[in-house]
């Protein structure tokens, strides 16, 4: 996920530039063969955001979707790569509404009447909206109904003092996939983008004193250098045998089901998890499909 960050807010030569976070881009055109992004719709044109939860809670609300048989959804996929909600015609109905997302850090409580809330349990999150169009002459009713939806921060949606600023985001550029994926290289990534995940069970922590002992500490660079030969083999052994195991994950998925979803159905099967980014990143829960 973070490579989809990296290219959508940071890189101006991307076709799917935003350009920043808390940012609404409308793409307001079906997709073609000649789009490169993974398993696209080709009814749906999708709307994007990357929200930066870090200072404070965000607000996305949707417009009434009319008529009343038009498929929509808002899907929030987590940082690290679990979906968190659907918004749309299947969990509340077609009259929209307002969705507060709000992020580990936060401390306080949302006031009543705000909108219904939504926990991450990652800083940044990942917001993939659809809207069905039914013919080419659709397209321009669609086009209406994503100009309809909004964005604005907690403190503006109470009229508030906004919250003292996050932190500049430390970009870490992602070189190429076989650099960072398939390599040693990809601990340092994953220390990297492990400061931005809260700890959410018993088990998570445990992971997380298992990585420290070879030197993966969320937020901390992770290096090879001064490690003895023997260390630096077997860690560059596991990488690769990490690797092949996504890879037959891969192969022996025949559908989403418990590659793509929620935590709920996920659980802790990591490399179920990992299949379903190299299946389809990014891609509904079965039962939103």
């Amino acid at each position: 996920a973070y490579r989809f960050l990296q290219d959508e807010v940071f890189n101006q030569k991307s076709t799917s530039y935003i350009g920043a976070f808390n940012k609404i881009r409308n793409y307001q055109r079906l997709n073609t063969p000649e789009d490169t992004m993974f398993t696209p719709n080709v009814d749906t044109p999708y709307t994007r955001i990357w929200l930066d939860l870090r200072a404070e809670p965000v607000v996305v609300t949707m417009p009434k979707i009319t008529p009343a048989d038009r498929y929509y959804v808002l899907q929030a996929i987590s940082l690290d790569h679990y979906n968190i909600d659907f918004t749309g015609t299947r969990t509340i109905g077609q009259e929209g509404g307002a969705v507060v997302y709000v992020g580990p850090r936060h401390s306080g409580t949302i006031p009543k009447g705000v909108g219904r809330v939504v926990q991450s349990p990652t800083d940044f999150v990942y917001l993939q909206g659809r809207i069905l169009v039914s013919n080419p002459a659709d397209m321009k009713n669609v086009v209406a109904l994503q100009d309809k939806i909004t964005l604005k921060t907690l403190s503006e949606t109470l009229k508030q003092p906004k919250p003292k600023r996050a932190e500049a985001f430390q970009l870490k550029p992602w070189t190429n996939d076989d650099e960072v994926l398939r390599s040693p290289k990809t601990l340092d990534y994953l220390a990297y983008v492990l400061q931005y995940i809260s700890l959410q069970t018993p088990e998570e922590q445990q992971l997380r004193e298992r990585f420290a002992k070879i030197g993966i500490v969320a937020g901390q660079p992770f290096v090879l250098e001064g490690r003895s030969p023997e260390e630096r083999a077997a860690i560059e052994a596991g990488v690769q045998q990490g690797v092949a195991d996504v890879k037959n994950a891969i192969n022996r998925a025949t559908s989403s089901a418990g590659i793509l979803g929620s935590k709920d159905e996920l659980g802790t099967n990591y490399l179920n998890r990992a299949a379903g980014v190299g299946v389809g990143i990014f891609g509904n829960s079965p039962a939103e499909a």
